[in-house]
């Protein structure tokens, strides 16, 4: 946990950023700084600027209600771990959130010190222990698509070099060098496409390799979803 945690809350009522900001004062085992801000935009305009450590997002806003304000946010601020505060007869829409990936929810008129300092302390945590999670997988990803690079770059590899070594020991006549340089281009441009495909990976779908080791399919990690 930091030593200081940096909060956004993104609350258009004053009275209740007020008391958000008495609450805090509340809770003795950390310290805390506040940013408000009244609209989603300027949240948005905060997180490109300043740095944070959580996010507190009010569910009904000027610029924004609902599910649709945390979508823009989260989009913005995926690397942040973010609490959503709704009303009491919203605790579905906020459930929901939190399956789309918000860290919590809590009901602004139940808002107590102890409440909050878990709240915060757990969310931020919970999100540190995802993005570790995450990183594993694009580790995980990486390493496959190091093994679909080197299974399926090889054979067009080696026929280069085959095509090449045969060219500068036989000196083939111009029928057969047009052949040989023929099949040199035809790997090349497969290789050429193996690389594009890599790059444009939108799925982590894998196939069999060996018995512990699985590759990326690119034809099918490659569709549009």
């Amino acid at each position: 946990m930091p030593q200081n945690i940096s909060i956004l809350l993104i609350e258009d009522n004053p009275d209740d950023i007020e008391l958000f900001r008495e609450t805090l004062k509340d809770i003795k085992t950390e310290t805390f700084s506040l940013i408000s801000a009244t609209r989603l935009q300027d949240g948005i305009t905060h997180i490109q600027k300043e740095k944070f450590d959580i996010i507190f997002l009010d569910l009904s806003l000027p610029d924004s209600h609902g599910q649709n304000g945390f979508t823009t946010l989260h989009t913005q601020a995926s690397h942040l771990p973010i609490v959503v505060l709704t009303g009491f007869d919203d605790d579905k829409t906020a459930l929901e959130i939190v399956r789309q990936g918000a860290q919590d929810y809590l009901i602004k008129g139940d808002i107590e010190p102890r409440l909050l300092s878990k709240s915060i302390r757990y969310a931020i945590e919970r999100k540190h222990a995802q993005i570790i999670v995450q990183d594993a997988e694009r580790f995980k990803v990486l390493a496959q698509t190091a093994v679909t690079a080197a299974h399926l770059i090889n054979q067009p590899l080696t026929s280069i070099i085959g095509y090449v070594d045969l060219i500068k020991t036989t000196k083939p006549d111009e029928e057969k060098l047009t052949q040989h340089l023929d099949a040199i281009r035809e790997a090349g441009v497969l290789i050429h496409d193996i690389v594009k495909k890599m790059e444009n990976v939108e799925q982590h779908v894998t196939t069999p390799y060996l018995d512990d080791v699985h590759m990326i399919d690119l034809d099918a990690a490659t569709e549009k979803k």
